[in-house]
């Protein structure tokens, strides 16, 4: 997922960034504000490469994360 695209899987990574305690917009569109904010994610947990594409890594450690912190709040 980058800067520009849209539909329904940007408003479900929207979702999931905003359940992770991001301030992610509510739209359907990668815009600039969603890549500053993949940037920001990857800085932290990914820094070998903070790109702000939602790419298959960041996407699986956000993941892994998000059931991290399911597994150890259940």
């Amino acid at each position: 997922l980058k800067l520009g695209e849209q539909g329904r899987n940007i408003e479900v990574f929207h979702e999931v960034l905003r359940s992770f305690g991001y301030n992610s917009p509510q739209s359907g569109l990668f815009t600039a504000q969603t890549k500053s904010i993949v940037k920001a994610f990857q800085q932290h947990w990914r820094p070998q490469r903070a790109d702000g594409v939602a790419d298959a890594q960041t996407m699986a450690r956000l993941e892994d994360l998000i059931l991290k912190s399911a597994n150890k709040n259940a």
